[in-house]
């Protein structure tokens, strides 16, 4: 019983036979004949060819779900290198199973629950060899949609053609798709800029979708408006030409309620002024500007500024003062009022003799006219002399009224 061509000196007489030498792996050929108690032996003997192979297959998965699917039945994809059977392994989520069942590629398994689950897959070839390092892959079965939070959004109304929103989710890793004004959800990424707007009412969409696919049913939804008109803005009150004190007060407002309101004085910078009234003190003698203009509740503000110019003059020249003395019986000292703004400092003169001064303490707006009565001044006219009731003379009609006389009057601060 020869074994590969080994001849005749390979035949043997047992009906069972082990062949002397170990077979190497390939294709081998077994012959075998009988030979009868006369001597006959058969002219044809029987033969056998086989294949030694004792190398294991390799596995391979070729296709797989990601990390991450909402899919509970996934499929899986495999092949081996010899194109033998294969047997597969899918423990349940969180204990690895030993159990094993053959299966051919594609494989779709059983329904699986939400988690980490671990596919293996081993080949075994014709001649028994099984793949010792089964192929495995490793992934997690989620069926649960993420949560979408806007987290930072635009002033409404505000004047930003290109608003910017913040986002994110309750679960991490996830993706994000964005809708503006009903359109189309694109994806996007936070923070996210539209393109340019126009004026008026807009809408902002976004939605989370997470690694295993699941997309948020519920989008997060924000309107909001895109204002480009600024307000106007008029003053109300406050001085115009000639102001005789060095305080000034000016009142105004704007076109559009909420608006706040920013002021400056000749060539000072703008600011904000608080409320609807600006006080400036101790204004220099000269020409002043005042501006004051509005900011609308989107940042818009008025550009062209409402303004006001006036002069601060408060030094007065040229005041005429009347003295009234009235003639009775016999002579008595004349009255003289004097009439001084406050804040104003005084010195009255009757003739060439000064008399009085009158100093009077600043106040925010004009008080009370102030009186000064003076001596009579010595180098006046004399009084004329009364005459009879009725009684005119040449010099006119008897003085029952008033008579001035005329003072000179200097003012100063």
């Amino acid at each position: 019983m020869p074994l590969d061509g080994s001849g005749p000196g390979g035949w043997g007489a047992a009906p069972r036979h082990t062949p002397p030498r170990r077979c190497a792996d390939g294709s081998h050929t077994f012959e075998v004949r009988a030979t009868d108690a006369a001597g006959n032996t058969d002219a044809t003997p029987a033969s056998r060819t086989f294949t030694v192979d004792t190398t294991p297959p390799t596995t391979a998965i070729t296709g797989a779900p990601p990390a991450h699917t909402n899919d509970t039945t996934p499929t899986f994809a495999f092949d081996s290198a010899l194109r033998r059977r294969s047997e597969l392994r899918v423990p349940p989520r969180r204990k690895r199973s030993r159990r094993l069942g053959s299966c051919t590629s594609p494989h779709t398994t059983a329904s699986l629950s939400d988690g980490s689950h671990t596919f293996e897959v081993r080949a075994t070839d014709a001649a028994g060899n099984t793949d010792a390092t089964p192929e495995q892959a490793t992934f997690t079965v989620d069926t649960v949609a993420p949560t979408t939070t806007i987290i930072g959004e635009p002033l409404s109304p505000g004047n930003d053609q290109t608003p910017s929103f913040t986002f994110a989710s309750n679960e991490a890793g996830a993706s994000f798709e964005c809708s503006v004004d009903a359109g189309p959800f694109t994806s996007c990424s936070s923070p996210h800029e539209p393109a340019s707007l126009p004026a008026g009412q807009h809408s902002f969409d976004v939605r989370a979708v997470d690694q295993a696919g699941n997309t948020d049913a519920t989008p997060e939804h924000r309107t909001f408006v895109v204002d480009l008109t600024p307000p106007d803005t008029r003053i109300t009150s406050g001085p115009e030409g000639t102001l005789r004190a060095t305080t000034a007060t000016f009142a105004f407002s704007a076109t559009e309620p909420g608006s706040t309101f920013q002021c400056r004085l000749d060539d000072g910078a703008f600011a904000t002024c608080g409320g609807t009234t600006a006080t400036f003190d101790g204004l220099a003698e000269g020409a002043h500007r005042f501006e004051v203009r509005a900011v609308d509740s989107a940042g818009n503000p008025d550009p062209t500024p409402a303004a006001s110019e006036f002069t601060v003059d408060s030094k007065i020249t040229g005041l005429s003062v009347s003295a009234a003395r009235k003639q009775r019986t016999k002579p008595k000292k004349p009255r003289v009022t004097v009439l001084v703004s406050a804040g104003e400092r005084v010195d009255v003169h009757a003739g060439r003799q000064a008399q009085a001064r009158q100093e009077v303490g600043r106040a925010r707006h004009f008080r009370r006219d102030r009186r000064r009565r003076l001596a009579p001044d010595p180098a006046a006219s004399p009084a004329p002399p009364r005459r009879p009731q009725g009684e005119e003379g040449a010099e006119g009609p008897r003085q029952t009224a008033e008579q001035t006389t005329q003072l000179r009057v200097k003012l100063s601060r």
